[in-house]
């Protein structure tokens, strides 16, 4: 009984080790002129798991993944609704990764303006703990005016001024 046990557990730690090697990728997913037949058939094609029903459901706003059926890889892919996610998003920088791919990254300063939008309509503190982590460690590289004026717009701007300079250095 005991070299069964052995084995069993030599398997299992064998199969969690197998399941936590890859690192999980997420990807934002815009439903704008988008086919999901061709999109399932594609992932399909390329030996993916994927649900054609939780797809179509996604595209109206929320989350679906697919999985790799060779490497165990699993992408989650969301599509956005919230329009500081919208907002925050199109706005992007697109930098050349590779020779064949580009990839995109947000400034910082779009990041505080959809926190912004975020706490105002969540009231959730923790949008301002993130903005707070952005002014101490970029504050260099923000563009004040332009979120002066986002914070205005939003009827925020005390909020904003706040955050601002309780995280400033000395």
């Amino acid at each position: 009984m005991y070299p069964y046990a052995a084995n069993l557990l030599f398997n299992c730690l064998k199969m969690i080790y197998r399941i936590t090697l890859y690192e999980d990728m997420d990807i934002l997913l815009s439903p704008n002129q988008f086919a999901v037949n061709l999109f399932v058939r594609r992932l399909r094609e390329t030996h993916y798991h994927v649900d054609e029903i939780a797809v179509n459901r996604a595209m109206f706003g929320g989350f679906f993944n697919v999985i790799h059926l060779g490497y165990h890889i699993k992408t989650d892919f969301y599509v956005p609704v919230e329009p500081e996610l919208k907002t925050m998003i199109s706005s992007r920088i697109w930098l050349p990764f590779d020779e064949m791919r580009r990839a995109a990254y947000i400034l910082p300063t779009s990041v505080i303006e959809a926190k912004l939008r975020a706490f105002e309509n969540s009231k959730s503190t923790r949008h301002l703990d993130d903005i707070a982590s952005i002014v101490r460690l970029q504050s260099k590289k923000l563009d004040r005016k332009q979120i002066d004026i986002t914070a205005a717009r939003l009827g925020m701007i005390d909020v904003w001024r706040e955050v601002w300079e309780q995280n400033q250095p000395g």
